[in-house]
């Protein structure tokens, strides 16, 4: 493992930081984005998001040192082609974000300890099961004024979760949001929240039209995501497939659509 360079971003409750971290194990695919020419920011959805308290205080707070965080990464500023990477089992969120290098791999410029769980591995089938749901997604909803200080939506159900849900209700509302208390949510504290809030501001306001954000039980590649695994999936023959195809699909050129 190789070692990991802390930098805090603005004071917290929670403590938490964000980390910078040579990526190690899986990688998004290589960036799909043009050279990275000057861009014009789109100012209504910014003074949209700048009327709320919330959003000013995030970026009085957080803005100068994420940008620190990119640059010292290598990652363009602001930021282009996001995606999240969120492992339940490892209970971390990753950010990735296009490097300034043309062509190259997208890098990964922090992670977010996923700070409370609730469930067990596999994807949210129900309404009210408290299962963080597993699949590809991307970032819906933008909300400055959360009961959780910031909230990101995701787009569940996606196509495959109803498909999967048969003729129950599959439920719905789940975020990435701040705060340490979760009934199928992905917390990352108020510190955390704000600073991938920033980012996704940014990233939207100059014309990231969707952010992916990819739900993991653990890390594919390690015996021990192997063993937890295969543990759960004893007595449900369709977990085991269900994880198949997700490995595939994250490795595939289409990890943006559903299941």
């Amino acid at each position: 493992m190789h070692p990991v360079t802390v930098i805090s971003f603005g004071l917290s409750i929670a403590a938490l930081a964000l980390h910078l971290a040579p990526v190690s194990g899986l990688e998004p695919s290589r960036a799909q984005s043009t050279p990275h020419q000057h861009l014009v920011p789109k100012p209504e959805f910014l003074r949209a998001q700048g009327r709320f308290p919330r959003v000013r205080l995030a970026f009085a707070r957080q803005q100068d040192r994420l940008k620190s965080a990119f640059l010292h990464r290598g990652a363009v500023w602001p930021p282009r082609d996001l995606l999240l990477r969120a492992y339940k089992y490892e209970g971390e969120l990753e950010l990735y974000a296009a490097a300034k290098e043309p062509g190259a791999r997208s890098l990964l410029v922090g992670v977010f300890p996923i700070c409370a769980a609730s469930g067990v591995l596999g994807p949210k089938r129900v309404e009210g099961d408290l299962q963080v749901p597993e699949g590809l997604y991307f970032i819906d909803r933008f909300n400055p004024a959360s009961r959780f200080h910031l909230s990101l939506g995701i787009n569940y159900p996606n196509e495959a979760d109803r498909a999967r849900r048969g003729d129950q209700n599959p439920g719905g509302d789940i975020f990435i949001h701040g705060g340490c208390a979760t009934v199928g949510c992905l917390p990352i504290g108020d510190d955390g929240i704000e600073t991938l809030y920033v980012a996704a501001t940014l990233a939207k306001a100059y014309g990231q039209a969707q952010i992916p954000v990819q739900i993991l039980p653990c890390r594919f590649q390690q015996p021990h995501c192997a063993a937890a695994l295969s543990q759960q999936s004893k007595e449900d023959a369709a977990l085991e497939r269900f994880w198949r195809r997700l490995r595939h699909r994250i490795h595939g050129p289409d990890a943006r659509a559903p299941i």
